[in-house]
């Protein structure tokens, strides 16, 4: 399933989330603390920097740091954001895959 950028992503099954960027595709899996509308604008400048300097993998480094640390605000203390890029015909797709472990309540 594909979606708009404007549209809010559905969830597929097991967390998947999908969504076309101007010539590439980002992909989320596992997620469901945090939908992939929610971790596409925390990370929107390490992604408009991803696609405005040549699709460089730091840039996609530091989305998945800051998408780690929008889920230890939320009480995941042990949430790990990893990621891959991958060619799908010719296209570029960067898949995150996020693991959120459980919510952690300090008392």
């Amino acid at each position: 399933m594909i979606c708009s950028p404007a549209t809010p992503s559905p969830s597929l099954g097991g967390g998947l989330q999908t969504g076309p960027q101007d010539g590439y595709e980002i992909v989320f899996q596992g997620n469901h603390a945090l939908s992939a509308t929610a971790l596409r604008k925390i990370a929107a400048g390490e992604l408009s920097a991803f696609e405005q300097h040549g699709r460089r993998l730091s840039d996609i480094d530091d989305a998945a740091f800051r998408m780690e640390i929008a889920y230890r605000k939320s009480g995941y203390a042990f949430a790990a954001v990893d990621y891959r890029m991958d060619q799908i015909d010719g296209r570029p797709v960067v898949r995150f895959t996020v693991s959120e472990g459980p919510r952690v309540i300090v008392k």
